[in-house]
């Protein structure tokens, strides 16, 4: 009995180990108990272990300087905090009577660096550069297996462009006046975030800039600047200038910033210098200076030759203009990344790194004021606060977003081209819209001076209706639109949920659990949310003016659906079928199908059924590149070149990017091999690279009911279905339908990359949580019967009326 109560609890613990396996084991920091040897100067030999970046270690100038360390256990990871680093060098083990280089460093340029190793004992580090060298450390560090501790850095090279760079002047003013801003974007909105500095004043600081910039969650290594740490004397910008060698040398380097990283937007200092240092006042005067200049491929050749002109779209300014009219952040709000840390805080905390600013400050009326982010950054200088100097895409409406209208940035016009022939689509034939097309219909075009549509919004109108003739229902009120808060960037969403909706969301633009449901008919709304996925539907009633005199008129019902998916989580948009134990049998309603197979939001798609069959009797007639959820259903890319559809494809990827493609140019392996899940064939193109295609100067001038499908960037979603034909009383229909063209333009209003035509006319059908939301023509009010959906989501709850 005494065994059996002692093997118990014994087989408890055997059990919950099985159950709970133990979390990944932190390595073990073995630096304290490493031997080191120098190739000379071994007077300050401790300072490369002693944990203090204020002491280093560095070696005479000499060829191939190097250190050895070596351990009692085995060292799995590396890390190497450099004071001066050689251009090229290596990491090298001992074997036999030599050594053999198990890794290189230099390029790129990471002073502080992380190698992992395979269980050495003896390890050098070795410059390998030809001539003489200095070869110097702040810290080594060496661990053992496991999981490195979370303040190792493990630097990542820059994007080919950045959302935002920030501009600083010296290490420690990026904490103190931009620090909780750039927290919120790197950490919390998962931004691409570039920091850059005019000078890192010394190694040092180098190295409590770059502990600084990680501990806010910064992964892409700075920019540090060429120049020296100076307050000049007298305190003015031209005098500032002359000691950094020229106001020309400032200004390339600048320049060269914006052109090298491509930022959209670019945050830098007070123009008044926070407390007057005219190296700061010398800085925001190149970052205005250098918003023409970068953009200007004559100024500074060097390097518009080696990264191309580049435009930033926005340039704010810390405390500029009236605070009436700043954009505004809340930083002491908990953020999800930071383990519910305020930005303020994190920046703080950051702020506590740069250890050799410890008791320093600036005298107020005589008195010594010690820096910190609660003294500089909130009370003196707040750095929520920040005023919008220039812009390329428009003023700011929210002021509480730095990437605010980056979405929808202005697009070039579309100029006018000769009215071509026309394809009709009768209200009550029979056929996709592909064929619907193909009656000519001769315009007649008066002659006039060509005209240029206008890619601005204002182009686009609210006008009163009319009750339906059919129904007898009032129709809605105009919805006056409003700026609503977008989910943006890397499947993640902003915060802001838009102010018809009553749901709390994560930082993430999600909810952390549950679903959130809203219906709203009447006001046209509706959304959905879940942990993974975000949809939002706006009912728009829209008017186009005329371009040409024989224009149609068009105001119509327009569905704008947002959807933002974490790709990461998996959540992706994919093809439901019909009959999921048959596929590509047992065509219904789409709204039939969202019901069945539980699809939150549905879809019609390319109606590619209709061409399979055409092309069974008519060798001439091809199906173009279909793919569904990962498998090849027909490889048949169109011959004959085509106007409506022209089978360019609209392909889905694993990684959440959208691509299209002429039917010719891929094939549907290919498409396979670089990751696309489905691909969809209609067109054309709309919108490419966020501007028109060539398409678009010679599209159609009918209205038709139309569809399209596109991409903000990979994980945001556009859809746009535009009603026509619906509900005439008295000559004059609920949806007249809209013009290609127009369609292009709603598809770039709301931000799109990349933005696909669909099979519009009676094809084209929405549906959300089992119900169809447009309206389609009287002799087909469900649309066409399909075997297919494209659909976002599933969820018990749809069909049903629980939320």
């Amino acid at each position: 009995m005494n065994k059996l109560k002692v093997l118990i609890p014994v087989l408890l613990v055997l059990l919950l180990l099985a159950v709970f396996p133990a979390a990944a084991e932190e390595a073990e920091n073995l630096t304290a108990n490493l031997k080191v040897k120098v190739a000379d100067q071994p007077g300050k030999i401790k300072a490369i272990t002693d944990g203090k970046y204020t002491t280093f270690w560095e070696s005479s100038s000499r060829k191939e300087p190097w250190v050895v360390i070596s351990s009692d256990k085995p060292i799995y990871g590396l890390y190497l905090c450099f004071q001066k680093m050689p251009d090229t060098y290596v990491i090298q083990k001992e074997s036999g009577d030599g050594w053999v280089t198990v890794a290189e460093g230099g390029t790129p340029r990471y002073h502080h660096a992380f190698f992992e190793l395979d269980g050495l004992k003896k390890v050098r580090i070795l410059s390998t550069m030809e001539k003489k060298n200095v070869m110097g450390f702040n810290e080594i560090f060496a661990f053992g297996k496991g999981e490195v501790p979370d303040w190792v850095q493990r630097w990542e090279e820059p994007a080919g462009s950045s959302d935002i760079l920030f501009l600083a002047t010296h290490p420690d003013d990026d904490v103190l006046f931009l620090g909780s801003a750039i927290t919120w974007y790197a950490s919390e909105q998962k931004k691409n975030v570039t920091v850059a500095y005019l000078t890192y004043s010394n190694t040092t600081r180098r190295s409590e800039a770059l502990n600084g910039l990680w501990a806010m969650g910064v992964r892409t290594y700075p920019e540090f600047g060429p120049f020296s740490d100076k307050y000049s004397n007298p305190s003015k910008i031209a005098r500032a200038y002359k000691d950094m060698g020229g106001e020309d040398k400032v200004l390339s380097w600048v320049t060269d910033l914006y052109r090298k990283y491509r930022p959209e937007v670019v945050v830098t200092q007070d123009v008044d210098g926070e407390y007057g240092h005219p190296q700061h006042k010398m800085l925001v005067d190149a970052a205005i200076k250098c918003w023409d200049k970068a953009a200007d491929s004559t100024a500074y050749p060097e390097s518009g030759s080696l990264f191309g002109p580049w435009e930033v779209k926005k340039l704010y300014i810390h405390l500029y203009g009236d605070e009436a009219g700043a954009t505004a952040f809340n930083f002491d709000t908990p953020m999800e990344s930071m383990g519910g840390k305020t930005a303020n805080e994190v920046s703080e905390e950051a702020f506590s790194l740069h250890v050799t600013q410890a008791g320093k400050g600036h005298k107020f009326n005589g008195k010594q004021v010690v820096f910190s982010v609660a003294e500089y950054g909130v009370r003196r200088y707040p750095n929520n606060r920040f005023g919008l100097y220039a812009s390329r895409v428009g003023e700011d409406t929210l002021h509480n977003d730095f990437l605010e209208h980056i979405e929808t940035a202005a697009k070039p016009a579309v100029t006018e081209a000769p009215a071509e022939e026309e394809e009709e689509d009768p209200a009550e034939e029979e056929l996709p819209e592909e064929e619907d097309e193909e009656e000519v219909v001769e315009e007649i075009v008066e002659e006039e001076e060509p005209s240029t549509l206008e890619p601005e919004i204002e182009e686009t109108e609210l006008i009163e209706e009319e009750p339906d003739a059919e129904t007898g229902d009032e129709p809605e009120t105009a919805e006056e639109e409003t700026e609503t808060a977008r989910p943006s960037g890397n499947g993640t969403a902003a915060p802001a949920a838009p102010d018809w909706a009553d749901v709390k969301l994560n930082a993430r633009g999600y909810v952390d659990e549950g679903e959130y449901i809203l219906e709203d008919e009447e006001n046209g709304h509706w959304m959905y949310v879940s942990p993974t996925l975000r949809i939002q539907i706006e009912r728009n009633y829209l008017k186009f003016n005329k371009v040409r005199k024989s224009d149609p008129e068009q105001a119509f019902y327009c569905f704008v659906t947002h959807i933002w998916c974490d790709y990461e989580a998996g959540e992706l948009p994919h093809t439901v079928y019909s009959n999921p134990d048959k596929p590509r049998t047992g065509a219904k309603f789409i709204k039939e199908i969202a019901r069945e197979q539980k699809a939150v939001l549905a879809f019609s798609t390319d109606y590619y059924t209709y061409r399979a069959g055409r092309a069974k009797s008519d060798k001439s007639s091809h199906v173009g590149i279909v793919i569904r959820n990962g498998e090849i259903l027909y490889d048949d890319p169109q011959i004959k070149e085509r106007t409506m559809p022209n089978y360019e494809t609209l392909a889905l990827y694993s990684d959440g990017h959208v691509e299209s493609h002429a039917s010719r140019d891929m094939g549907a392996n290919e498409y396979i091999a670089n990751g696309a899940t489905d691909v969809y064939t209609f067109g054309p193109c709309l919108v490419r690279d966020g501007a028109f295609t060539d398409y678009i100067a010679n599209a159609n001038r009918v209205n038709n009911p139309r569809h399209a499908f596109g991409m903000v960037e990979p994980g945001h979603y556009v859809d746009v279905l535009c009603e026509g034909r619906v509900g005439k009383k008295n000559g004059m229909e609920r949806s007249t339908g809209v013009m290609m063209e127009n369609l292009a333009q709603i598809m770039l209003d709301e931000g799109c990359s990349i933005a696909v035509n669909l099979d519009g006319g009676q094809t084209a059908v929405v549906a959300f949580m089992g119900k169809q939301l447009n309206r389609v023509v009287k002799s087909d009010p469900s649309g066409r019967p399909e075997v297919e959906v494209l659909a976002f989501g599933t969820s018990e709850k749809v069909g049903t009326d629980e939320k």
